[in-house]
């Protein structure tokens, strides 16, 4: 080994006992600032922005159920028009979902288990890491977890705070990782030991409420869907911004106005990351077709189409009329339609590959049908009923 290589070796050496040294000594100053408030009789300081964050989410389910939500199992449609976050809408353009879908919760359960788990870990990380960072927290963790989901499944439509509540939920982990020293240690295993559990029960859900859908479409159940993109994203950048903040903040300082300069760059380095990684992320996506609204008109159609082509049993002459001016034409628009859109997720274009092949055989049908009414062809009506039941097939219904 050269000399100078043994000279990085001591610097290095040195550098790190220097830094450890100072850890030590940080630990040492915040217990016995914990010591003297305590000993005086100070309350810690109220957690404000916990309570607002409480206050928030719990006035939007209000404002939701009032204007006509359902308290228990909104659809999809209502969650959506509240500000839910749908992927393909999200990335075109409507980024305010990415924020708003975060204040939105799919029923009393869901947001009553939120508003437990901000109150349970929102007070005591907020005292840790103080209103500005712990705001900082929850919301860069909610908006990266939203950007996830986008990108893991975007056309279900995600909504609630748990993404940020994990992110929380890591930031004390990360805190406990990076500085435990300054904590006491049946607080850094409580830390750990709720890690486990919360991490354990949403991969139960997670993994439960999928195999209830298959196995036992029929029963009601009252296990929640988990968006497993959101709290994965909101665990990972809470926990990573955690430990940025808490080894930022490891200097030694010896005013309160150096102290405040140190956290105001911690806040600012941490903040620097959030952007970067939401509109990297951002520019990545990819930008899908909305398929919802040709879907929705495919429906439309399909129903009314049946409908007018029933209602007219028995009078040959206005069946005749409703094929011609109605059916056919419908199921024309329908494929013309749906065959527009190009850029599509997995789910999403096989739910339209299967509408697709309903509307072309549905218009063979009612062009078969019409061809053997009017020329009285056993054979040709024969073809359309089979053609229905093909139909029928395509969308997995029976005749």
């Amino acid at each position: 080994m050269s000399e100078q290589d043994r000279d990085g070796d001591v610097v290095s050496l040195a550098d790190g006992r220097a830094r450890q040294a100072a850890r030590e000594a940080e630990a040492q100053r915040q217990q016995a600032r914990e010591q003297a408030r305590r000993q005086a009789g100070q309350a810690p300081p109220t957690p404000w922005v916990t309570y607002v964050l409480l206050g928030l989410n719990l006035l939007v389910w209000v404002v939701m159920v009032s204007l006509g939500v359902d308290a228990y199992e909104p659809s999809s449609d209502m969650l959506i028009d509240f500000g839910g976050n749908l992927g393909v809408r999200t990335s075109n353009g409507q980024w305010w979902r990415l924020l708003t879908a975060t204040f939105v919760h799919g029923g009393i359960y869901h947001i009553g288990f939120n508003l437990y788990f901000l109150w349970v870990i929102g007070r005591i990380s907020e005292q840790i890491y103080g209103p500005a960072a712990y705001g900082l927290i929850y919301f860069a963790s909610g908006l990266l977890a939203s950007l996830l989901s986008v990108a893991w499944e975007p056309t279900a439509v995600s909504v609630g705070a748990s993404g940020a509540l994990f992110g929380v939920f890591g930031a004390l982990m990360g805190f406990t990782l990076r500085r435990r020293s300054v904590l006491p240690p049946e607080f850094v295993a409580t830390v750990r030991r709720n890690a486990i559990i919360v991490i354990g029960l949403s991969a139960v859900i997670s993994v439960l409420r999928p195999a209830m859908d298959k196995f036992a479409p029929n029963v009601e159940a009252s296990v929640p869907y988990v968006d497993v993109a959101a709290h994965v994203g909101g665990l990972l950048a809470g926990l990573g911004l955690g430990y940025l903040i808490s080894r930022l903040s490891e200097r030694p300082v010896s005013t309160p106005r150096e102290l405040r300069a140190l956290r105001r760059r911690a806040l600012g380095i941490a903040g620097a990351a959030t952007v970067t990684l939401l509109v990297g992320g951002g520019l990545a996506l990819p930008r899908w077709d909305d398929p919802s609204a040709a879907l929705s008109s495919a429906y439309d159609r399909a129903v009314a189409a049946e409908t007018a082509y029933n209602e007219s049993a028995g009078d040959v002459a206005k069946r005749l009329a409703v094929l011609e001016q109605q059916a056919i034409p419908a199921m024309r628009e329908c494929v013309a339609e749906l065959e527009g859109l190009e850029r599509l997720p997995k789910r999403a274009r096989e739910r339209v590959e299967m509408w697709t092949r309903y509307c072309e055989l549905a218009g063979q049908a009612f062009a078969k049908d019409l061809e053997g009414l009017r020329n009285n062809d056993e054979a040709a009506l024969e073809q359309a009923g089979a053609l229905y039941q093909q139909a029928a097939a395509a969308l997995g219904l029976e005749d």
